[in-house]
């Protein structure tokens, strides 16, 4: 299998394939469609799809504001930030008292 590579603003590598599920299941959990997800980050709804497919990867700029985005709303995405591949930690527990 080809892994397609994307050369970022800092110089690493990364692979487009391992962000584009993430993307995906991000938009997912938070229930919204291309559009919303697009809007809510001040982006096009095109960057959004071409992420989700695996034809362009966010920058690392971009990865943070989606990590934030994400966390805000409950979702716990530092696998974003990242360079390496690794699990999603649980989301937080959240104590009411």
């Amino acid at each position: 299998m080809a892994f397609v590579l994307l050369l970022t603003e800092d110089g690493g590598h990364e692979r487009v394939e391992r962000l584009a599920p993430v993307i995906r299941d991000l938009r997912s959990r938070l229930g919204l469609t291309q559009e919303e997800f697009a809007h809510a980050l001040g982006i096009t709804v095109s960057t959004v799809n071409r992420w989700e497919k695996g034809h362009s990867a966010p920058s690392k700029l971009a990865r943070a504001s989606l990590a934030r985005f994400a966390g805000r709303r409950g979702v716990a995405v530092e696998s974003l930030l990242e360079d390496t591949p690794t699990e999603l930690p649980p989301p937080p527990r959240t104590e009411s008292f």
